[in-house]
């Protein structure tokens, strides 16, 4: 008993010791974090980004563009919109004084131009990770539109026609096949709102112009089919539009822009 004696009071007061409880107010050592942990860094970030913008492509479109950025800084985007009279009366003026549309003839294709829907569809890359210049490439598409008179459209065919001929009124409607070419820059300025800037081209790859209405005979469909060469002749004429974009917007995802 009295070797034991000790060791059997030295046991208790251990046990003892290991059951009560901790002073309140003492608090556990946490484990220290290991480099990298407990921390957001440029890494963590999620690598896909999606935003929304209100967009102006000068001269060629005015709305809203949806972008979406995949791993590796691949861009994808798209935007919808019309061309306002403004933006018309620069493109008459282009094919004017590029493309060889006489004088007389500029109003005309302005008002072809009056009835607008124009959707753009791009690819493109951002080479450097923590900077926003970017290349996109892509295609356009415009879908053109105006009611015309029976004087006005005569007055663009090469056809002869009767002093009593009656024609009626006309439509025109272009569908014009555009590639465009874009280089540009994107900030975020707070919150997740962005700008973005870029300059561009927009390269007229086709046109197909349908001028409906005017009589069902052969002389109505000749005065018709000169018509959609006239306008397929001062739209094409444009070949290469140059482009200024500007565009304020939103990071959708991640919320309020990268951390």
């Amino acid at each position: 008993m009295s070797r034991r004696g000790p060791h059997l009071r030295a046991l208790t007061a251990a046990i003892a010791l290991a059951l009560t409880p901790a002073p309140a107010g003492a608090q556990a050592a946490e484990p220290t974090p290991r480099s990298g942990e407990g921390r957001i860094t440029k890494t963590s970030q999620p690598n896909l980004a999606l935003g929304a913008e209100a967009v102006t492509d000068f001269p060629v479109l005015l709305g809203g563009r949806l972008w979406l950025e995949l791993p590796g800084r691949l861009r994808l985007n798209t935007s919808l919109g019309v061309l306002p009279g403004a933006y018309s009366r620069v493109l008459g003026g282009l094919a004017e004084s590029v493309g060889g549309v006489e004088d007389e003839e500029v109003d005309l294709v302005r008002d072809a131009l009056s009835s607008s829907f124009i959707w753009r569809i791009n690819a493109g890359w951002r080479p450097l990770p923590a900077r926003g210049g970017y290349v996109d490439v892509g295609y356009t598409l415009a879908t053109l539109g105006a009611d015309l008179d029976a004087a006005t459209v005569l007055s663009v065919s090469d056809v002869t026609v009767p002093a009593a001929f009656k024609a009626g009124d006309y439509a025109v409607r272009a569908h014009l096949h555009m590639v465009n070419l874009e280089l540009g820059w994107m900030w975020d300025l707070f919150k997740g709102v962005t700008l973005r800037a870029a300059l561009g081209a927009t390269f007229i790859a086709g046109v197909d112009t349908t001028v409906s209405g005017g009589p069902p005979t052969p002389l109505g469909r000749q005065i018709t089919a000169s018509a959609e060469a006239f306008f397929d002749d001062a739209f094409t004429s444009l070949r290469v539009i140059p482009t200024f974009t500007l565009a304020l917007g939103w990071h959708i995802w991640p919320f309020g822009g990268p951390g």
